[in-house]
């Protein structure tokens, strides 16, 4: 802390009094950039240690930041050097305003980002610190460039939060990453968490989830973040899901009050791997997905996104309005699961494992009254492409159309008749051993890629058809 007298919020409200008369004279810029201020802490305090530069930074804190973190005003930057900060903890209160944000900035400061580590563990998943916690309507704050681990949560919001920023962050052994609570009215726009941007970040093992929506939160960018699960060794408890938009499951809530349900949510290249479960003994489903949203939610794009190893769906959505460009899933034993109608652009869908569990292996499977638009896309693996749900549609409803694209069975299986319920146009169907038109693929295309390069982009024989990395 900045403690040594004068101490730093003194030094800086003399500071900001002395900006006031020159503001006030018209002789120098907006508040908003005349108030900016940087504090430096690091572990244990150097030179005078009051928090003005790296050479005179304040040693930390020990557990709870929040008066730390109340000294921002709109502006400011807290820097926070290389070292290992045990079981911080803090609440975001107010935050910043338009065009100055209040942040939180870790820097390497010669040993690395730095860390901060709490006292959670796997084995006892629902007990440990949430690091940091927004509250009510507390907005316009950026948090960059830290390492949190063994933490019950790294970030949590209230609700009614807005223009918050979480980048470069490293998140690992945790329950949940990053949980975007609810708390919204469907009529009070101002009670939304909103205008959120997580980016360029990764979350590895967690129990739960590396970002999870819990109803009242839209217009979210979620960019260039990736979860890893951790498999098995990390399923101690339910419902493993990377990315988990749930929308307002608030129960018995009387017809006449209006569901809060999470939207507009864009996805661009993040990416969703080894979800796993094992159904308790006297169950039959394995219940573990890459990107989830419940009944509700709506207005979801994904962009260059991709999902492997999951033991039920790469992807499984029961929100409407979806849209997907660019994406991959591979081995997941349902790698896209969709139950309202959606539509892929240029994706790929291939080798659907099935590691356990009720239900068969599918690059497609398809729910309800679900319809599918499918463009310039590959479908390819030794499982049915597709899996259908019984439904009253009838038999001659069209529930996958798919254009220009490649269907194919992989190694020597053979190629069915016409499938129930889908609608080729100009799409090639074959098996890999017997391709009409010689070679395939233009790399080292197997069951084992990690969805980079080129390796499934189509042979010039196939041209106008399929999936394409450009």
């Amino acid at each position: 802390m900045f403690l040594r007298m004068p101490s730093p919020l003194i030094l800086l409200s003399k500071a900001r009094l002395h900006v006031v008369g020159l503001f006030c004279a018209g002789l120098i810029a907006p508040l908003s950039i005349a108030f900016a201020a940087d504090y430096h802490v690091l572990p244990a305090s150097k030179g005078s240690g009051d928090g003005s530069s790296w050479e005179n930074a304040a040693a930390a804190p020990s557990g709870s930041w929040n008066e730390l973190l109340s000294r921002l005003e709109p502006g400011d930057t807290l820097r926070v050097g290389s070292g290992v900060y045990e079981r911080v903890t803090f609440t975001v209160a107010g935050g910043g305003g338009e065009g100055s944000p209040i942040a939180l900035q870790g820097e390497d400061t010669g040993a690395g980002l730095p860390v901060f580590r709490g006292s959670w563990t796997k084995e006892n998943p629902a007990r440990g610190q949430i690091f940091c916690t927004f509250g009510i309507k507390a907005s316009y704050v950026t948090i960059k460039d830290l390492r949190i681990e063994n933490y019950l949560a790294a970030i949590v919001t209230s609700g009614g939060n807005q223009r918050i920023t979480l980048s470069g962050l490293t998140v690992r052994d945790v329950r949940l990453g990053a949980v975007f609570k609810g708390n919204a009215h469907a009529d009070t726009p101002s009670s939304w968490t909103r205008e959120v941007l997580v980016e360029n970040s990764t979350f590895t093992g967690f129990t739960k989830s590396a970002l999870r929506w819990e109803g009242g939160n839209r217009d979210f960018r979620i960019v260039n973040v990736h979860g890893d699960a951790g498999g098995k060794e990390y399923a101690t408890e339910p419902f493993h899901m990377v990315f988990n938009i749930i929308g307002d499951q608030r129960k018995d809530l009387p017809p006449i009050i209006e569901r809060i349900h999470d939207n507009n949510i864009t996805f661009i290249g993040c990416t969703a791997r080894n979800a796993y479960h094992e159904a308790p003994k006297g169950k039959n489903y394995w219940n573990a997905d890459g990107f989830v949203a419940e009944r509700g939610v709506n207005k979801l794009t994904f962009i260059d996104c991709m999902a492997f190893d999951c033991t039920d769906g790469g992807w499984d959505l029961k929100a409407s309005e979806v849209t997907f460009k660019g994406c991959v899933a591979f081995r997941n034993k349902r790698n896209y699961r969709i139950w309202n109608d959606a539509t892929f652009e240029n994706c790929i869908a291939g080798y659907p494992l099935k590691r356990g569990g009720s239900g068969d292996a599918h690059n497609f499977g398809v729910y309800g009254a679900a319809r599918l638009k499918l463009d310039h896309c590959t479908i390819i693996g030794e499982a049915a492409p597709f899996g259908f749900e019984k439904n009253d549609q009838g038999k001659d409803i069209v529930r996958v159309a798919i254009t220009d694209s490649l269907l194919i069975a992989a190694g020597d299986a053979s190629v069915a008749g016409d499938i129930p319920g889908v609608k080729l146009a100009n799409t090639e169907r074959f098996s890999l051993a017997n391709p009409p038109k010689g070679p395939v693929f233009s790399g080292d295309a197997s069951a084992a890629w990690d969805g980079r390069g080129k390796a499934f982009n189509p042979t010039p024989a196939y041209r106008g058809q399929g999936f394409r990395r450009e």
